[in-house]
């Protein structure tokens, strides 16, 4: 009778969580769909994300075939798993290389860049990353590259 109890109350747990991660999937699939002004407004990033989305969020890219690759770069480095990383950058179509997220015209070697993930960047422009483009604030890939902290990190590599 206790073990009833118990195997209910785990499937009850179960059911219950599922039911937040779908209703979650379905706010996030209609997100996409809004009009700029209204999907980056703080109030609605909070409502659906949790958070106000910044630079390093994969959520950015939510809805594109680039969200996995900045979902698997995103975590802390030494946590990260780089093959699975190189494996969704062979696996970037080729139109979505130079894909700019509509909040801050970012592209995904910029998210790169963000989340210190300078061997993504080696492939990604290896793969036709137009290291040229700017983002909303004016800056390209390119430069900031170029800065001299960023060659110091990339020669550690």
């Amino acid at each position: 009778m206790k073990i009833r109890k118990i195997i209910a109350l785990i499937i009850l747990i179960g059911i219950i969580i599922f039911g937040y991660f779908y209703y979650s999937k379905i706010k996030k699939d209609k997100w996409v769909e809004e009009p700029p002004e209204i999907k980056f407004s703080e109030k609605r990033e909070k409502e659906v994300w949790g958070e106000i989305l910044r630079g390093h969020n994969p959520g950015l890219f939510y809805g594109t075939p680039l969200y996995d690759l900045a979902d698997a770069m995103s975590g802390l480095p030494y946590f990260r798993n780089e093959e699975k990383i190189e494996k969704l950058i062979d696996e970037v179509p080729k139109e979505y290389i130079n894909f700019q997220e509509q909040k801050f015209g970012t592209t995904i070697g910029h998210f790169a860049l963000k989340t210190l993930n300078y061997s993504a960047i080696r492939k990604l422009l290896d793969k036709g990353l137009n290291p040229n483009l700017m983002d909303k604030s004016g800056e390209a890939l390119i430069i900031t590259i170029n800065s001299s902290d960023t060659l110091i990190n990339l020669q550690r590599i």
